[in-house]
């Protein structure tokens, strides 16, 4: 499988001044660049072939081994680009995408996630129990999607085939602005669902049917992602624990 890391766009400036950069992908945790755990995760990964790397100029002497895109003006732009690059433009085979903020990112996440992965998926997301991130992530900054079989966070492993990204890159772009904002999401899945979710009682079945309807295309939620796959930099909140406990949750890995 072809994969895209997605890294152009900004920190928030609340981030970018607990952290001291803009980029997410260049916040250094470790002594090292976020996009390099990522990456070298990526190439760790025996059933990942290749890997386009889309960002700014300055994230280019990290791709080592991968193809660099200078960054376009949105996601779904960078992961049109990424796939470009790749030469897969309306290729069936599903991309592997990635976001540049995972540091705690492992080969072994990847080729879970990839070993679950059906076929004849136009799309599909990864989702962590919560029970298994407060045992590996006790204290972590987390807002949690409530359902009827318990609660998830959202994980950064995505899978999507070029004509559906080609497609549906408006869509994808929605998805994105509103990713932390459960309300917005459920809103454009319907009333009726949106009720359910508010009140705890939609089930995952449907959530996944609902986003079916929305794509047109055969979708796939993993909920057996490793809470490695979830803990990014949204906010400073965020840098500041894996900061403070970046020794433990490297370790413990």
């Amino acid at each position: 499988m072809n994969a895209v890391v997605v890294a152009g766009g900004f920190a928030s400036p609340e981030l970018a001044e607990v952290a001291g950069e803009r980029r997410k992908g260049l916040i250094r945790l470790g002594g090292r660049e976020t996009v390099s755990y990522v990456l070298e995760a990526l190439q760790g990964t025996e059933e990942v072939t290749n890997v386009a790397l889309v960002g700014p100029p300055e994230m280019k002497p990290l791709a080592n081994g991968v193809i660099f895109v200078h960054e376009g003006g949105t996601v779904s732009q960078n992961l049109l680009l990424g796939i470009g690059a790749l030469g897969l433009a309306g290729a069936a085979d599903p991309v592997l995408v990635l976001p540049s903020d995972l540091p705690l990112l492992r080969s072994e996440d990847i080729r879970g996630f990839l070993g679950r992965l059906p076929r004849g998926i136009g799309a599909a997301a990864s989702f962590v129990r919560r029970d298994l991130v407060e045992r590996d992530q006790p204290g972590a900054p987390y807002t949690y999607i409530k359902m009827r079989e318990g609660q998830f966070a959202t994980g950064g492993i995505t899978v999507v085939t070029p004509p559906v990204a080609a497609r549906l890159a408006e869509l994808i772009q929605q998805l994105h602005d509103s990713r932390k904002s459960q309300v917005r999401v459920a809103l454009m899945l319907g009333l009726g669902l949106l009720i359910r979710f508010r009140l705890g009682r939609l089930r995952i079945d449907e959530g996944v049917h609902a986003v079916r309807r929305l794509v047109g295309e055969n979708v796939w939620a993993d909920l057996e992602a490793s809470p490695s796959t979830s803990l990014d930099l949204d906010g400073p909140e965020d840098y500041l624990y894996l900061r403070d406990n970046w020794e433990r949750l490297r370790s413990s890995q």
